[in-house]
């Protein structure tokens, strides 16, 4: 994301945008010694913004813009959010700070906001539904199973059905989670809640991704066609089109954006292509990482992993960030990653420790989940 479920906890919720038509102008901050950038030219994770702009027009910002998460950026969010006495704020403003702490990788922090969200507003499925994809995000499988029960004890049949094949896909069987969405999508109609569909068809494609189904991209293509503006359905189908070597379409689709998973995709396509844009782009994406890795943002540290081993096939060094990344914090995304890059480099005792670790049951590790 970075929008809709950052699972690499990649979620903030497609549902959840707000359509604010923001033009945001972000200063450029201090750079490291060593990061020269050309003229013309800013950083994308840019400056902490204009002090006027409440939590809500950042984030909706970043989400309108399709800009990486900027902890900086967030965390301002975040301040001007806690302005306001906890006895003052509504449901609203703590499921702001939910999805915040979040895109922080906060998981915790974000639980407790939501919980206080939906006390203030019980029924509030998109409170709920936040709370299930942040304990499927940080791996807890016990939170997320409370989260959809609760889900499926409302009027949202589909939304429901998604949410258990969601949970299925992370804890238990990716089979079991294909046979429960498609069943729900075929009985859904035509008069389903497009929010409700647009969900469940995600879902489908998330679950043909990970089983690396020829279906993937018709069903990423499904979703962008019904969401064009989605990035994380975007990113996604890139990936797929990398994996299945149409890089000529991959470019197409990864045009014009500049979130650093698309920038990413788009860098190994042109590459590919024996594209000469490759070469500033690579040197920007390097700029970038740097910079990152200079201010300890750790946010986006699996896109330069992905950076290491796919286009400076450093496979050594993105797998020492992985580790890092996984040691950091233990999500279902970055045992993935891991294990991934573990499985090609023929690291079997790493491999082994992976599938062993009592967090999570194992993952497929096709090509496109990387």
């Amino acid at each position: 994301m970075s929008c809709r479920r950052k699972r690499t906890g990649q979620h903030c919720p497609w549902w959840a945008v707000l359509a604010l038509n923001l033009v945001v102008a972000l200063p450029v901050s201090a750079a490291p010694p060593d990061v020269v950038w050309p003229d013309g030219e800013q950083p994308l994770l840019a400056g902490p913004g204009d002090d006027t702009l409440s939590g809500e027009q950042i984030l909706a910002a970043i989400d309108s813009e399709g800009l990486p998460d900027d902890p900086r950026l967030l965390g301002r969010a975040l301040r001007v959010l806690r302005m306001t006495p906890a006895s003052q704020r509504d449901a609203h403003s703590w499921w702001l700070q939910g999805r915040i702490e979040q895109r922080l990788h906060r998981f915790d922090s974000a639980s407790r906001a939501l919980a206080r969200a939906s006390a203030l507003a019980p029924d509030n499925l998109s409170y709920l539904l936040e709370q299930f994809y942040v304990a499927l995000a940080g791996g807890d499988s016990t939170q997320a199973k409370v989260h959809c029960d609760r889900i499926g004890a409302l009027p949202a049949s589909l939304l429901a059905a998604s949410c258990a094949a969601q949970w299925q896909l992370q804890f238990a069987s990716a089979e079991q989670a294909q046979a429960l969405i498609e069943k729900a999508l075929a009985s859904a109609g035509r008069g389903a809640n497009e929010v409700a569909l647009l969900d469940a068809l995600i879902t489908r494609a998330d679950i043909l991704s990970r089983r690396s189904d020829d279906g993937a991209i018709a069903a990423w293509l499904r979703v962008l066609s019904r969401s064009p503006e989605n990035h994380y359905a975007r990113d996604q189908l890139a990936r797929q089109l990398l994996a299945a070597r149409q890089y000529a379409d991959a470019e197409r689709v990864t045009r014009d954006h500049q979130s650093l998973g698309l920038l990413v995709s788009r860098l190994i396509a042109l590459r590919a292509l024996d594209d000469p844009r490759a070469t500033p782009l690579q040197q920007r994406l390097t700029r970038e990482f740097r910079l990152a890795r200079w201010r300890g943002d750790g946010l986006h540290r699996n896109e330069h992993v992905r950076f290491l081993a796919q286009v400076l096939d450093d496979k050594p060094a993105a797998l020492a960030l992985a580790r890092q990344g996984w040691q950091e914090a233990p999500t279902p995304e970055n045992r993935r990653v891991l294990l991934q890059l573990a499985s090609q480099m023929g690291k079997t005792t790493l491999v082994s420790a992976l599938i062993r670790d009592v967090r999570q049951p194992r993952p497929e590790t096709g090509e496109a989940s990387f």
